[in-house]
Order: C-alpha cells, then structure tokens, then sequence
C-alpha cells in the first residue's frame, strides 16, 4: 500500500511543472487518477492469476486421489 501511494506522489508531482493554479491541480488529479488505475489493473491480475493457479492446484491434488 504505501508503494502504490509513493508510485502516485511522484506520479503527480512530476505533472504539470509549466503550469500553474487550476490547470496544474487539472494535471495533478489527472495523473494520480491514471496512476491508480494502472495500479488497480495490475492487483486485478495478480488476484486472478492466484485464484486460477490456486483453483488448477486444487483439481490436480483431487485428480490425484
């Protein structure tokens, strides 16, 4: 967790430097937004890829006996 949330602060801080007031913030959430995203997806696969490795070992021990 505190990866993810180090990955989306320099994320957001190297976004809109030529800018200033709304459209930096515009840039900030923007990229915080895509940031989280990718990250979600990303833990979406591990979760998936664990539940069907979990799900083959399960059938292959019960093929077995």
């Amino acid at each position: 967790m505190a990866l993810e949330l180090g990955v989306l602060v320099a994320l957001s801080a190297n976004t809109g430097g030529n800018l200033d007031g709304p459209a930096a913030v515009t840039d900030h959430v923007g990229a915080a937004l895509t940031g989280g995203t990718i990250l979600l997806a990303v833990a979406l696969v591990v979760v998936l890829t664990v539940i069907v490795l979990a799900a083959r070992h399960r059938s292959s021990c019960s093929a077995l006996h």
